[in-house]
């Protein structure tokens, strides 16, 4: 079934250390033999874990509702790596780009979009990290038009 197959079963619970007087119980799960180094405790203390891209992706939504509110186009539909998707409420628009390969993609946006003024809001790597990312600096200008996708990037841009 669709269980079986699961990633998430495959890869077990996610470790987390136990503070004295707290009982360990037994879930059944087994844990990866590389809990000690991948678990809820190092990804709270790294700024470029799953952890801390998702707590930006999340204050993200909450703070702009086109991501839950807008309509949604799927741009280049016949590409079988990237999707990219044009999110559009009220006078907003943005871009989500997604790499699903482990080569890097050059992105074939229509002229239109290109030849707007685009701002990275978050990025998944430490290269383009975007506004949403507290240690990010300076200017989040991002070049629509010769845009390449790295290998299972995934980010975020408005446009103008």
């Amino acid at each position: 079934g669709v269980l079986r197959c699961s990633v998430c079963i495959d890869l077990g619970p996610v470790g987390v250390e136990l503070k004295p007087g707290r009982a360990a119980g037994k879930s059944g799960l087994r844990l990866n033999a590389n809990w000690p180094e991948v678990n809820a405790h190092t990804a709270a203390r790294d700024p470029d874990s799953v952890f801390h891209h998702y707590r930006r992706l999340i204050a993200l939504r909450q703070q702009h509702p086109i991501l839950a509110l807008g309509q949604t186009t799927l741009l280049l539909p016949e590409h079988h790596h990237i999707d990219v998707v044009l999110r559009q409420w009220q006078n907003q628009r943005w871009l989500i780009l997604s790499n699903w390969s482990d080569a890097i993609h050059a992105v074939d946006l229509p002229h239109d979009l290109v030849t707007r003024p685009a701002q990275l809001l978050l990025g998944n790597g430490p290269a383009r990290r975007g506004l949403a990312d507290e240690r990010h600096h300076g200017d989040a200008a991002i070049a629509l038009n010769t845009l390449q996708l790295q290998p299972w990037e995934a980010l975020i841009v408005s446009l103008a």
